[in-house]
């Protein structure tokens, strides 16, 4: 579900913003900063929730990975 709010809230903003913008700019930009701000929330829990961000030490040794043709730099 919060998945599609990541989705859901930008596409918002942006017709509530326009639709406002005519009729009472003050409460339009404060529309648009709530909807902002709504959606960079929805992304951090998603990024929290999808275990994006890992600050403990790696356990093993980086793997490199060759693709391509010849020898790495």
């Amino acid at each position: 579900m919060v998945i599609a709010l990541a989705v859901f809230l930008p596409l918002m903003g942006a017709f509530v913003t326009v639709w406002l913008s005519r009729r009472n700019p003050g409460a339009s930009l404060l529309l648009s900063r709530l909807f902002l701000l709504a959606g960079l929330a929805s992304a951090l829990v998603i990024s929290v929730h999808l275990d994006a961000w890992n600050f403990s030490p790696p356990e093993t040794q980086s793997m490199v990975l060759n693709t391509g043709v010849g020898a790495t730099p």
